[in-house]
């Protein structure tokens, strides 16, 4: 006995066709070039983050001292508000 396994051509055409739709429906997302502008700006936010990290070590280290000598009991909070609004 022979067995012959037919396929259904249908199938095929569906599952080529299926992926033909796919890849023509994807959107096309251009790539992103990192020139020398974008690595400047990577670069000063990074320093400016850094800057403003060590402020506010110098500013916590030495408000104890600028509470006792200024007298503000529990009011402390603005100090610090205050400096970086103007730093």
């Amino acid at each position: 006995m022979d067995t012959i396994t037919a396929t259904d051509p249908s199938k095929d055409e569906l599952k080529s066709t299926d992926a033909t739709d796919l890849e023509s429906s994807a959107p096309v997302v251009p790539l992103f070039d990192r020139s020398k502008r974008f690595w400047a700006i990577i670069i000063t936010l990074s320093v400016a983050s850094l800057l403003s990290a060590l402020e506010n070590s110098v500013v916590t280290t030495a408000l104890p001292f600028i509470v006792t000598q200024l007298d503000l009991g529990t009011e402390y909070i603005w100090v610090t508000n205050v400096f970086f609004l103007t730093a």
